[in-house]
């Protein structure tokens, strides 16, 4: 048992130190596609996706194609920098709403989500916003089946988790792994891994 903890730990000290130095590269980002301001374009990311920003959702500064996003309720939400998704983590709502970016539901794309905490769910480093609170419960009695990709929160490539996926829960959060040595990082190391920070 202690070997293999010490194993864990020194995979998952590894994986952080590559991810910090930017040598795993998760394929986010593709290129700049334009704007409703030529200064300000928007980024069209690896899945085809284009952002629903046209600046950084937390300091309102051009969009860095070196900066992964953040999904919401599946659409990804660009940054600036290293420093912002950390923050838009802790308090999604409130950046949401300071750059007016409306959302379908969750599970109901025909109405609009509500964008306050009573209304969301997380799954990995993704965020769900819901109409109402039955959508909701619904969402949380099953995310495997509702949450479509997610994103490793080891690797950090996106996925559509099966239900043979590795999984765990941490801090009320349910995470899904690519494969079992994401989990056992993950498992040895949760705080470095469990909400949004960096690249």
């Amino acid at each position: 048992m202690g070997r293999a903890r010490r194993r864990w730990r020194t995979a998952a000290a590894l994986a952080s130190m590559l991810l910090t130095a930017g040598l795993i590269r998760a394929g986010w980002a593709q290129h700049y596609v334009a704007g409703s301001t030529p200064q300000l374009p928007r980024i069209r990311y690896a899945d085809s996706l284009d952002s629903q920003n046209d600046r950084c959702i937390v300091q309102g500064n051009r969009l860095n194609l070196q900066i992964r996003p953040t999904y919401v309720n599946g659409l990804p939400i660009g940054f600036c920098c290293s420093t912002c998704p950390g923050i838009f983590a802790h308090q999604p709502e409130r950046y949401l709403k300071l750059r007016q970016i409306g959302l379908p539901s969750a599970l109901d794309p025909s109405r609009p989500a509500r964008l306050e905490t009573a209304y969301r769910a997380r799954v990995n480093h993704e965020l769900y916003y819901f109409a109402d609170s039955t959508l909701l419960r619904r969402f949380q009695a099953d995310p495997l089946r509702f949450c479509g990709k997610v994103t490793d929160p080891v690797s950090r490539h996106r996925f559509r988790p099966s239900s043979g996926s590795p999984r765990t829960a941490f801090g009320g959060r349910p995470y899904f792994f690519e494969n079992r040595l994401d989990l056992e990082i993950f498992t040895a190391l949760p705080d470095s891994f469990a909400d949004r920070r960096g690249k």
